[in-house]
């Protein structure tokens, strides 16, 4: 755990690129899996001006499992809390968010750059709602779970209101990364 803010990156770009020069059908694998929500994610940073990183929106256990923090096991075992959504969150209707990533299209011509079809302006709106205010999406997250999400540029992680974590470990090793103590909070006392 590194004591810094932390930015998203293209998951393509993390992984090798597979040779498809005999034809490529996009099969099931990490990198066309990557290129897929790479090409959705895209379509966010043109629309919002920055590549995202998602936040989950609520307070319910079904908002935190949103994130992979309810999954029993790694890499999802510390959980970042803010009260106060951070600088430069833009909140989106999680359930029209769908539209965007059926609307991802792969080419036979070029399979490792798929692209996201028009959407149209309705589903842009739908999705966005510019209009509304931080509490018209808090209010949404508390009346329908899981469907609000939020994304950002990037997450200064000293500035959450409070850490969670499963393990004693996870905390010492948070402490001793310059997180402070008084933040954390352990969820499970057993020994990681």
């Amino acid at each position: 755990m590194r004591f810094e803010a932390v930015r998203q990156t293209p998951v393509s770009k993390l992984l090798a690129e597979p040779d498809c020069s005999n034809g490529c059908d996009r099969p099931e694998d990490d990198f066309h899996n990557a290129v897929w929500c790479d090409a959705a994610y895209a379509w966010i940073a043109e629309c919002v001006g920055f590549w995202p990183l998602f936040l989950a929106v609520g307070e319910h256990d079904d908002d935190r499992r949103m994130t992979g923090y309810a999954d029993r096991r790694p890499p999802s075992r510390v959980l970042f809390s803010w009260r106060q959504a951070p600088p430069h969150t833009n909140f989106m209707d999680f359930d029209a968010w769908h539209v965007v990533l059926n609307s991802v299209q792969f080419s036979s011509d070029d399979p490792h750059h798929p692209r996201v079809e028009p959407v149209g302006a309705s589903w842009e709106r739908r999705i966005w709602k510019r209009s509304w205010r931080a509490s018209d999406w808090v209010r949404m997250a508390r009346r329908q779970l899981t469907s609000v999400q939020a994304v950002v540029p990037e997450l200064d992680l000293r500035t959450a209101d409070v850490i969670s974590c499963r393990y004693q470990v996870e905390a010492r090793r948070l402490i001793e990364s310059g997180f402070h103590r008084s933040k954390i909070f352990v969820s499970s006392l057993r020994r990681g």
